[in-house]
């Protein structure tokens, strides 16, 4: 056969490591959403290191075409009254949010019609705030999913009732601090939370919440649509301790993110998150490694639209 041979034969449908019927959306996508695993991006805006890199909405173009469903955008006050994304404590040039959503908006729905999530990193004044929250207004329209009065109380909505839909993920009003800002930016909690404006606020379909050390206590008192984001060192723990994570994670949408000290762009390996069943493993990208391998050979499966259904044993 030879060497071509061989390549020719895996390359076609005969040799193909897919299994018959699973190139396109084969899973039951009406159960809530945090019944599956997402693909995520980690700091989308990033297209080289995480304190030299250049932001450009070309990250999450590109992000959007590998398949990934849940963006992050680091929000600033910019110039002129116009909101800005950027890296924190970097000499890193913002690009601006409405380029931003107009870029995403473009490509969104393109190789997938499940919805996004864009995680939003408040750093932002209230006066500017209210600039963001009438641009996500004005450039998503219709795509923009607004939640329920009664949100907190209900399971989430499925994939397949979201479809063509984007949703906000960050703090509410009466959310408590953000585990995620706090380890970026080297503060502890000690830095003064970013207050947040009414209408921002009623915007926010995936509200943050902080996972305490009584996992059991959290299910019973975090909303439904709470959304916790755990670090890699945290999810590491959570592992080794034999935690109860997992049946946390089984009813609420759980975020893990790579560690402060990936200054290099380097990815958290996903396993100890997906095992734990936390459905959205962000990570860089625009980094080529094992850990972005195993990420996209998990998500190739289902059309690779950015949604693959848990087993049945979460």
């Amino acid at each position: 056969m030879g060497v071509m041979g061989l390549r020719r034969l895996l390359a076609s449908r005969w040799g193909c490591i897919m299994k018959e019927g699973h190139e396109g959306v084969f899973q039951d996508m009406s159960h809530p959403l945090s019944s599956y695993f997402c693909n995520s991006s980690h700091n989308t805006y990033l297209t080289g290191l995480q304190m030299k890199g250049e932001a450009t909405v070309e990250g999450y173009v590109a992000a959007l075409n590998r398949g990934a469903r849940l963006l992050e955008l680091d929000l600033f006050d910019g110039e002129a009254g116009q909101p800005v994304i950027t890296h924190k404590r970097t000499l890193i040039q913002p690009i601006t949010l409405r380029d931003t959503l107009r870029a995403i908006l473009k490509r969104a729905f393109l190789t997938s019609q499940f919805p996004v999530i864009l995680t939003l990193e408040n750093h932002v004044s209230l006066p500017q705030q209210k600039v963001m929250a009438d641009l996500f207004q004005e450039i998503l329209g219709d795509h923009l999913y607004i939640p329920d009065k009664d949100s907190s109380k209900k399971a989430l909505p499925s994939p397949k009732e979201l479809k063509n839909k984007i949703l906000l993920r960050g703090k509410k009003l009466d959310d408590v601090d953000d585990e995620e800002e706090e380890e970026e930016n080297g503060t502890n909690g000690v830095e003064k939370s970013v207050a947040i404006h009414c209408a921002l606020s009623a915007l926010i379909s995936l509200p943050s919440v902080k996972l305490s050390s009584q996992i059991y206590n959290d299910l019973k008192s975090h909303p439904l649509d709470g959304s916790a984001s755990l670090s890699e060192t945290k999810v590491d723990t959570l592992y080794l301790a034999e935690s109860a994570l997992a049946a946390y994670t089984a009813h609420r949408f759980v975020k893990s993110y790579p560690k402060g000290l990936r200054q290099d762009s380097s990815n958290m390996f996903p396993m100890n998150s997906w095992i734990q069943g936390v459905q959205a493993v962000a990570l860089n990208f625009q980094t080529t490694d094992e850990a972005l391998d195993v990420n996209q050979g998990l998500f190739r499966v289902n059309s690779n639209c950015g949604y693959v259904l848990k087993p049945d044993f979460y």
